[in-house]
């Protein structure tokens, strides 16, 4: 994270996303990683048709932390590019597979 208003905006993004991965990981255990980066290149340069809510999501986030509990994925992650977004953390609960 770096130094000036960015930065310190975005380190607040990662405590906040870190506080709510923490009280997740309590409930649910250990995330996983997931890079949503090669979803958005397959979608971009392949055509792919990426399922929602992951083509949504890997247009915004690089990287997500994902839990599964009863079938459903739980996902958690911070838009590349916040500053112009009228969010600065993304959840999303799904019983679609990640691709």
């Amino acid at each position: 994270m770096g130094a000036g208003p960015e930065g310190t905006a975005q380190d607040q993004w990662v405590a906040d996303r870190d506080g709510l991965s923490s009280v997740l990981t309590e409930r649910w255990g250990e995330p996983q990683w997931f890079s949503l980066w090669s979803l958005s290149l397959r979608a971009v340069e392949g055509g792919e048709d990426i399922p929602e809510p992951w083509a949504a999501l890997s247009a915004y986030v690089p990287d997500v932390q994902v839990w599964r509990s009863d079938g459903r994925w739980i996902v958690l992650g911070i838009p590349l590019g916040a500053e112009d977004l009228p969010f600065r953390l993304v959840a999303a609960v799904t019983d679609v597979d990640p691709p």
